[in-house]
């Protein structure tokens, strides 16, 4: 199985192990060989289900990083459920501010090949001029063979016309990526489109004559594709990633 194919089939690959494993602690327990308590005190594997899913899947460190402290504290968080010892969740919730600015740190310093960073018409110093200067309008970029967005309780909108598309990193929390690309075509399928969102969206609007696949895992939210797909399907789009208590639409 090559690492494209590994990635694709991860999420039943790690739910399938993951029963596999609960499933022979509490055969063991019946046997009373070990003591499994509670089974409720699992539930926090679901927390290092999305870590390793998003480990596997994620194309940058940033991705990486938020997969390990995914895993990393549902494993904690069960050692805490069945009394291996005390840790109080509870206390910690300021860390996850300071691992959101990490990743997007992370996110921000991870370049890929054909990126190009964006400045707006008000990049010039020009305040004296215009003490209150207009709001900007959305970024319309026709170069950008690579876009990466991450909205943070805010917006991230792009239109994107650059004629050889082949891939987008997306991340919202709390708020939401909007990226247009019906302007755009891909020279090289299939182009990637890689989110993240948790209590956030994403929305993509694609050209008529695309083909969208979608491989994302969702939980507790979703992924919908609105696009009719055409019958040429030399120009393919795959979305995939990770959605909790969020959305992913795509439509043309």
């Amino acid at each position: 199985m090559n690492s494209k194919t590994l990635a694709n089939a991860a999420p039943q690959l790690i739910f399938g192990g993951f029963v596999i494993v609960l499933g022979f602690l509490f055969l063991l327990d019946n046997m009373g060989l070990i003591d499994a308590g509670n089974f409720f005190d699992y539930w926090p594997a679901i927390f290092i289900m999305i870590g390793l899913v998003r480990i596997i899947q994620a194309e940058s460190g940033a991705g990486r990083f938020v997969g390990f402290i995914f895993a990393l504290v549902g494993f904690v968080w069960i050692l805490d459920n069945i009394d291996a010892f005390y840790f109080s969740i509870g206390r910690l919730w300021p860390l996850l501010l300071v691992l959101i600015g990490l990743a997007i740190i992370l996110k921000s310093l991870t370049h890929e090949p054909g990126e190009k960073s964006f400045h707006g018409p008000d990049s010039q110093p020009d305040l004296l001029r215009n003490p209150v200067p207009p709001p900007p309008p959305i970024p319309r970029t026709r170069e950008d063979e690579v876009v990466k967005g991450v909205a943070v309780l805010g917006a991230f909108k792009r239109i994107v016309g650059s004629q050889n598309f082949k891939a987008a990193s997306l991340t919202a929390f709390m708020g939401g990526c909007e990226i247009d690309l019906r302007d755009a075509a891909i020279a090289d399928s299939p182009a990637v489109v890689d989110v993240f969102a948790m209590w956030g969206g994403v929305e993509l609007k694609v050209p008529d004559s695309w083909v969208v696949e979608l491989r994302g895992m969702p939980i507790l939210g979703g992924f919908e594709d609105k696009t009719r797909p055409p019958r040429d399907r030399s120009q393919v789009l795959i979305v995939k990633g990770m959605v909790i208590f969020g959305g992913v639409e795509i439509r043309n």
